[in-house]
């Protein structure tokens, strides 16, 4: 393994890594997806702990359209490691997963028992003694957080959270994990912002809404690069799983190789191959998420942004890049500022880290093969020009902040998505159709006196059926409730209770129906108890749902084992 540093290669790093994490905490998991990656770090984990005597717990999340190779590995996995794993999570969930391919079905949700006749595979049944199988019917009582459709990246804080304090002890969460891989991969394990463990550079800290949380991510592999993980699987006799071969026999370069979820917004560049790779699991990908064929057909062409840039003889990449964001400022200015932010806060990082100042940054690409991911203008104005509102090609992620910023912005921009109402292209009118319905909400409001069969011909069901009263277990109603509904058209999308308690509105049951979710109806709701209530409160054990409140002016005065009691007053 080539790369050298402190007098030690890759691997002696790493396992000196483990060594360190083995003996400093009690409670250890690893996070394993089936990827080169987390293979090769739970399998010299599993090294190191029988050298030590110790055991550790494995994190698996089955995303459901898998490839058959992949279950086959982690199953290979499971067998290889059963001496040392105390606990294999084998996570089958129903969580929102993004959907790049199509505007229609921007997410999905895996396993999700409304599409169950849809599944890609059978609801998987993992042999041995030590594997926890968790799914919707079936996970621990202590999951108060768990929700129908959480984000993907918001479960993996919260398991954290419930594995450090199910063992009572700070938790380490091993992540398998390379910086060379992106540059905000490179960002998350070098920030000196962050809060590390002993201040070792391959650790950090994990925060919930901004709140330090009793475990930390490490990172064993973080320095390794592709080249070095199969060296270490050659050398050392590791497992791996036999789709990388199959991408390696269809031409998929080592280095583009990637095994996330299918479909997500650079996984879905290889779509094309999924069909070649496994074709039995491809025809049944085909009728699970909306707009996978078009994908494959459709990935490699303009369609889905995958265009070169074309601009003016005349004008430099530079001088390109600002006409792009002038144009987009002429009729959409905050769109043209939330690019600028970023590219902004791109040329500060890269300044910071290496001093490469914005009057330093070449026109075209360097010339120096170590600065191929530093900032040159060809790149930004390709990222404006491609629409990428993430900015995933100058490495950002998606935010939270910016997936609610865009739909603000569709809110306010809507006259411009609405003169497709007339267009004869169907998939143009169906979304505009669909956010023209999102912008509108009528109420309609069952006050003290009202009829009660009219009530529950409308709102039976959510006290009837067991998957409302799983989401909403304290959901009740008696004489002094009232009631506010929320249509859109002729659709229920929402509701909320209120009770007069002195000068206080106690607002409980506030809910909105799954596939109205993701769409700003809850701050529409909070926005209606806001304009009708002086002093409000509710009660919840949703991050999500707490950070909205506090938007509108709640606080937190006092918990309730999981729960947060949220109130907030109307001053003068």
């Amino acid at each position: 393994m080539p790369k050298i540093y402190n007098e030690k290669n890759v691997y002696e790093a790493a396992m000196e890594r483990y060594q360190i994490v083995f003996s400093r905490f009690d409670h250890i998991y690893f996070s394993v997806s089936g990827g080169k990656d987390s293979s090769i770090m739970v399998q010299l984990a599993a090294r190191v702990a029988r050298q030590m005597g110790r055991q550790f717990s494995v994190l698996y999340i089955d995303l459901e359209a898998q490839y058959q190779a992949t279950i086959r590995h982690v199953e290979q996995l499971i067998e290889l490691t059963h001496d040392v794993v105390d606990e294999w999570y084998w996570i089958a969930m129903p969580l929102s997963l993004r959907n790049a391919v199509s505007a229609l079905q921007p997410k999905w949700i895996c396993w999700d028992k409304k599409d169950k006749q849809k599944w890609v595979r059978p609801m998987p049944a993992p042999k041995g003694k030590n594997i926890v199988l968790c799914n919707e019917d079936h996970y621990p009582p202590e999951w108060t957080w768990f929700r129908r459709g959480m984000e993907f990246e918001e479960f993996i804080l919260y398991f954290a959270e419930w594995f450090a304090s199910k063992r009572g002890r700070t938790a380490a969460a091993g992540i398998g994990i390379r910086s060379d891989e992106s540059l905000n991969r490179f960002r998350t394990i070098i920030s000196g912002a962050k809060e590390r463990y002993q201040n070792y550079p391959w650790t950090t800290r994990i925060h919930i809404n901004g709140k330090a949380i009793d475990a930390y991510n490490f990172y064993p592999l973080y320095d390794w690069t592709t080249e070095d993980d199969w060296t270490a699987v050659a050398r050392l006799d590791l497992a791996f799983n036999e789709i990388y071969e199959l991408m390696y026999k269809n031409g998929v370069s080592i280095h583009e190789q990637r095994l996330c979820q299918p479909y997500g917004d650079d996984q879905r560049k290889g779509l094309d191959q999924f069909r070649s790779l496994e074709p039995e699991t491809w025809e049944k990908v085909l009728k699970r998420v909306e707009g996978v064929n078009f994908g494959a057909i459709y990935c490699r062409t303009s369609l889905l942004g995958d265009i070169k840039s074309e601009k003016p003889d005349n004008m430099t990449w530079q001088q390109y890049a600002v006409f792009l964001l002038e144009s987009i400022g002429l009729y959409a200015p905050e769109v043209r500022d939330h690019y600028y932010r970023k590219i902004k806060k791109f040329f500060a990082w890269w300044e910071k880290e290496t001093g490469i100042s914005i009057s330093d940054v070449p026109d075209d690409k360097w010339d120096l093969k170590e600065y191929n991911l530093a900032p040159y203008w060809k790149r930004v104005a390709r990222a404006i020009e491609k629409n990428d509102f993430w900015m995933s090609r100058l490495s950002f992620s998606q935010t939270k902040s910016d997936v609610e910023r865009l739909f603000q912005l569709k809110k306010k921009y809507a006259g411009l998505i609405r003169r497709d109402m007339q267009s004869s292209n169907k998939q143009l009118r169906e979304i505009a159709e669909r956010i023209e319905n999102s912008m509108k909400l009528s109420k309609k409001e069952f006050q003290k006196g009202y009829n009660p069969a009219e009530f529950y011909s409308i709102m039976g069901q959510f006290f009837a059926e067991t998957k409302y009263r799983k989401e909403m277990p304290y959901m009740r109603n008696d004489s002094n409730q009232e009631w506010c509904l929320f249509y859109s058209g002729n659709d229920l999308v929402g509701f909320y209770s209120h009770e007069q308690k002195k000068d206080l509105t106690v607002i409980s049951s506030l809910y909105v129906l799954e596939e109205y979710r993701n769409h700003g109806i809850y701050k529409q709701l909070i926005s209606d108890i806001v304009e009708n209530f002086a002093a409000a409160r509710t009660t919840t054990n949703s991050s999500q749902f707490i950070t909205t409140l506090l938007e509108f002016g709640f606080s937190e005065v006092s918990r309730r084992g999981s729960y947060h009691v949220m109130e907030r007053r109307q001053t003068v």
